[in-house]
């Protein structure tokens, strides 16, 4: 994904491992480069490059479970991106500001144990439906 455009995606939790249920989601850049701007689904905290600490979900803990649909929009036509997500038909949140987009970045996804299963489809939502 590069400047210029906004991109619009789905994650289907189709399956979490019970004894690891976390499954990390976002962006990050190609070869593993940086940026990076990951969330969870045990907690939507959230994490940007190699930063050690996870913040917390501004509007307090929020657990994405089986079943759920992630909906994510990446909004990169200004220097600094956005990335945006909504939980089903639940409102968008802003997940991260000030994301750089000099470099192209893609879609990532992370499985915590082993019988995690996350489907990418397309998305029909937009970050300013009612």
């Amino acid at each position: 994904m590069k400047s210029g455009r906004v991109y619009r995606w789905a994650l289907v939790i189709e399956q979490v491992n019970r004894e690891r249920p976390e499954i990390q989601f976002g962006i990050q850049g190609t070869n593993f480069e940086h940026p990076w701007r990951l969330v969870t689904t045990t907690r939507c905290s959230r994490s940007r490059d190699a930063d050690e600490r996870w913040t917390r979900r501004p509007g307090g803990d929020r657990q994405i479970q089986e079943h759920d649909v992630v909906h994510l929009e990446l909004d990169f036509r200004e220097s600094q991106g956005e990335l945006r997500m909504a939980i089903n038909t639940e409102p968008f949140e802003i997940v991260f500001r000030e994301i750089p987009t000099a470099r192209p970045v893609m879609p990532t996804v992370m499985l915590g144990g082993h019988g995690s299963r996350v489907r990418v489809q397309a998305t029909s939502r937009f970050s300013n439906d009612p």
